[in-house]
């Protein structure tokens, strides 16, 4: 086995991380608007784009 593989998050659906507590309803509200569905994230990819989505300006 690779370290690659090895060391690798595991990846969630975003039927998933919709069930996961780690965020809160406000927080699942963003992730459904913004992850796809044919797509897997980890934890980490998904509070990036969680993070980077509110962090956006408003115009």
């Amino acid at each position: 086995m690779s370290k690659k593989a090895k060391n690798a998050a595991p990846a969630f659906s975003k039927h998933q991380l919709m069930e996961s507590k780690q965020f809160s309803n406000q927080e699942k509200d963003v992730l459904k608007a913004i992850l796809q569905e044919d797509k897997q994230y980890t934890k980490e990819q998904a509070v990036e784009l969680l993070t980077t989505f509110l962090k956006k300006e408003v115009m």
